[in-house]
This record gives C-alpha cells, structure tokens and sequence, in this order.
C-alpha cells in the first residue's frame, strides 16, 4: 500500500523545477526511493532510511551452477510500522516489497520488439523469484519449503489436491502466510503505447497474434494475464527473455495504479504505472520433469503439484531469465 501511495507523488520528482531530470533507470529507482522516503517520514517512522534496500540479491547463493546472481531494484521493509493484520492484507498490504523498475523514454528504437520483452522478462522476474519470507539479511535459506504446501497424493485429472508441508522452523500460523509484496513500476515518458507493441508479427520464428497481456499491463485497476504465448514469440523476443524459458507457463493476476498527464501524448510528461502482483501460477517441463507452482492469494501460500516444484521453476528461471538493459 506505501508504495502506492508514493506513486501519486513520484511526477513531482520527475518534473518539479527544483528536481534534476532523470534520464536512466537508476535515477527513476532513485526518484521513487524519494517519494517512499517521503511516506515514510510522513508516518514518524524511526530511522526510515533503514526501511529501503536498493540492489537487493533474491537469493545470495545463486541460481544453477554458475551461481548467477539477480538482484531487485528496490526492497521496502515496513516491519517497524507495526501495521499489518489479515485484513490488511486484502488490500495489498505487505511486511516485505520487492520491486523491479523499468524506465522507458523517446529514442531511435521506440515501439521496438526488445522493449517489449524486457517488459515481461522484468515481470516474470519479481514474480517468480521473489522469495515466500523476509529472511535476515534477505537470505533466501533450503528452510523456505516451511512455506509451500505440496501434494502428497496423484492428483485426479483437471485438479490439483494440496496438503499442507508439515514445518520444522515455523508453526502453523507462520507457514500459511507470505509476507512479500511483488511490483513491478514502469515509467513511460509520453503514451506508454508508442514504446510496448501489441501486435506480433509473424517471421521464420514467430507467429501472427495479438499480446493480449500488454493489454493489462498498461490497463487501470484489476485484471488477469491469463498467457504469455512465449512459445509463439520469435528469436530476438526470446533473447531479451530467455531462450530456455520458450515453453513456460505463466499466468498472474495483477492490479496497476496509474497516475498519468491529463494530455498522455504530450512527450513531455510521464505516465507512471505500478503493477501489482496478486496471484500468479508457473508451469514448465524441466528435464522431463513436469512442474507447477502457484500463489494462492486468499491464504498468501505457495502451491506446488510435487514436492520441489517450486525451487526447481525458481532456479530454472532464475539461470536463464534474460538480463536487465
């Protein structure tokens, strides 16, 4: 919720007289970790500064064998607020917020096929990656399966049954509970659509369609990415993604807060759009191992079809998932 509130103020920093213009990623990150500061100080919060972490690793041991590190552009701890309850809860409100940001500004590639993949790759990138728990010193430990609930019997067709992990480290209470907010912030200076494109044309190595999830990345409130059609995408889309994750599975359902100039057109202003991930539910074949996870929003719980499904589609992502440009 506080980086949400931050958002209807992050305009002021980009434009405001007394403010330098930003012109790259690193200084939009920085520009928001402002407006955050500000929400922070604004509710007498002791040492705020302390709360935001930039650069933070989602996991400092590494994905796959070359131990490759992805780090979040923003972490937001808000503990010492001292706010949250299970009501709370419903309305996004999260102890621990991960955060990846992408700033998209006039250039010669505008409306390019590139700036639309690392788009997705960014989503896909906070959603599957960010850990269950706030661990100390953000260490994602092999303890997290305290809070995944996986199937201990074949399940029937069309449905999975779940049963809960029995947790050597925490109690009940604790394991059903995430406490981890995914958002993903994307700055556009002028209308979002010259610079994210829609239609996919077909070449040697993709086919003709429509990204329908474009649709509700840049659409006001609620609403639901049901596929990603990542196995009709083409060869320079996949290499921003990832080419090893041509057949993944995604689906997520999300909520965007946007604060825009009345004028979206005017290439002056900026159109500031932060996505929020509610649900989402990750299915691949891993060396011909099938495996499927999901977030189940009621009960902040990850679901998984077996047993180290969820840390396999981690580490599968995590060592192929395309870098940040």
């Amino acid at each position: 919720m506080l980086f949400e509130q931050a958002l209807y103020s992050l305009p002021e920093i980009l434009l405001g007289n007394d403010y330098s213009k930003t012109n790259y990623e690193l200084g939009l990150v920085s520009a928001f970790s402002q407006v955050v500061l500000q929400e922070l100080n604004g509710r007498n919060v002791l040492n705020p500064i302390s709360c935001l972490t930039s650069e933070v690793p989602y996991k400092r041991s590494g994905y796959g064998s070359n131990r490759r590190v992805l780090r979040a552009d923003l972490h937001l701890s808000q503990h010492t607020l001292r706010l949250g309850n299970e009501l709370l809860s419903g309305y996004g409100w999260r102890h621990s917020n991960w955060l990846e940001a992408k700033f998209y500004r006039p250039s010669k590639s505008n409306g390019n096929t590139t700036g639309t993949a690392l788009l997705l790759a960014d989503l896909i990138r906070v959603t599957a990656l960010t850990p269950i728990r706030h661990l100390d010193k953000y260490e994602q430990d092999d303890s997290s399966d305290a809070c995944i609930i996986h199937s201990s019997n074949k399940p029937k067709k069309g449905k999975i049954h779940l049963n809960p992990l029995k947790s050597r480290q925490f109690d009940e209470k604790q394991k059903e509970r995430s406490d981890t907010g995914k958002y993903l912030l994307h700055v556009y200076m002028g209308a979002p659509e010259q610079y994210i494109i829609r239609r996919r044309n077909k070449t040697k190595t993709s086919s003709a369609g429509i990204r329908t999830w474009t649709d509700v990345l840049l659409s006001e409130g609620s609403g639901q990415i049901t596929t990603i059609d990542l196995i009709n995408e083409g060869d320079t889309f996949m290499e921003v993604v990832g080419k090893k994750l041509k057949h993944l599975e995604f689906s997520c359902s999300i909520h965007n807060t946007i604060v825009s100039h009345h004028d979206k057109s005017n290439k002056n202003t900026y159109t500031c759009i932060l996505t929020r991930v509610d649900t989402f539910n990750i299915a691949m074949t891993i060396k011909k191992q099938f495996h499927q996870c999901g977030l189940d929003n009621e009960r902040n719980v990850i679901e998984e079809l077996k047993h180290a499904s969820y840390r396999a589609l981690q580490n599968h992502i995590g060592e192929n998932i395309g870098l940040k440009s």
